[in-house]
């Protein structure tokens, strides 16, 4: 009796990467997510409630819709930073492919390029603002902090990996150039919070998101690390 063997289809090699990218993108932004939620609640959020209480005049929230409002903070922080990990993830596993290793060390400074794509450049012309400052249209906000990211990225990766002056100098003319055309200050300011609380507020986010990008990079790279290292 004749018996006909099959052979069995090798893995998609789409597959292969997508597992790793998923693990460490997941964990590392659930790290980051916690961490960003944590230093919220602890070094920003009563100058928000301070915020508040200036704005309306009225006192702060009871301890259970505080507790309410804590626990859902810390879970949009960890499914926001879940996406940034994915986006970070994917753009190692790219940059990989070149044979250069990635591991917690190099995750530190992928996590500094992210800092300044997605925080540090769009609040260069677009601070955090607290509840009752002078507002600002929040789609003219919104698309120009898109303008700002995809600049920054685009700079960044100019910098970091162009190989003549030409594109050197395209980096800086990227990462200048929407900043002289973005939005400018309102004429007459009318927030209600005092201006010292809003400076504390600015370099309170601006050092979370910091120490929270540090975590998300170092980690991602560290398990990125592990995961290339376990046999397919």
């Amino acid at each position: 009796m004749q018996h006909t063997m099959y052979a069995t289809r090798p893995a998609f090699p789409a597959t292969n990467m997508l597992r790793p990218i998923l693990t460490t993108a997941l964990l590392a932004g659930a790290a980051a997510g916690a961490t960003a939620g944590l230093l919220h609640l602890v070094f920003v959020q009563d100058i928000l409630l301070s915020a508040e209480t200036f704005e309306t005049g009225s006192e702060q929230a009871t301890s259970a819709v505080l507790t309410v409002r804590n626990a859902l903070t810390i879970m949009i922080m960890v499914m926001l930073y879940c996406g940034y990990g994915l986006i970070l993830v994917a753009l190692m596993a790219f940059y990989g492919q070149t044979g250069d290793r990635i591991d917690a060390r190099r995750g530190l400074l992928w996590g500094v390029a992210g800092f300044a794509v997605v925080i540090l450049a769009p609040a260069f012309s677009l601070p955090a603002q607290l509840p009752g400052a002078t507002e600002t249209d929040l789609a003219t906000r919104q698309i120009w902090w898109m303008i700002f990211v995809v600049s920054a990225a685009l700079g960044i990766w100019l910098l970091a990996f162009g190989k003549t002056p030409g594109q050197w100098a395209a980096a800086v003319l990227v990462l200048v150039v929407p900043h002289l055309l973005g939005p400018q200050l309102p004429d007459i300011l009318t927030g209600s919070a005092p201006m010292e609380l809003a400076a504390l507020f600015t370099a309170r986010s601006l050092g979370v998101g910091l120490l929270t990008w540090l975590v998300l990079g170092s980690v991602a790279g560290a398990i990125w690390r592990r995961e290339q290292a376990e046999p397919a």
